[in-house]
């Protein structure tokens, strides 16, 4: 819903946090996903092979008990953003 819905209203670039991975133990299942993920960047015209997908777990984050999922991984995807995203929206 969310990736059709940003190609139909023209946002021109994206990165994509891959959210509750401390719920998974298998890596491959990880690999999949974010595969699945990137096939689905490119059915709706996004450069799937080039936007950053940060795995990581918002929750973590939140309450402080994985760094390396938390906030590490939110540090992450901000330097995602400030890389990727060229131009951000801005409101005058």
């Amino acid at each position: 819903g969310e990736t059709r819905t940003c190609h139909g209203v023209g946002v021109p670039s994206l990165v994509c946090f891959l959210n509750k991975v401390d719920a998974v133990d298998d890596p491959e299942l990880l690999e999949v996903v974010e595969l699945e993920l990137r096939e689905l960047l490119n059915f709706y015209k996004f450069p799937g092979d080039e936007i950053p997908i940060v795995r990581g777990s918002a929750l973590s984050a939140l309450q402080g008990t994985n760094e390396e999922l938390g906030k590490k991984a939110i540090l992450k995807l901000m330097d995602a953003v400030d890389e990727y995203i060229s131009n951000p929206f801005t409101c005058s």
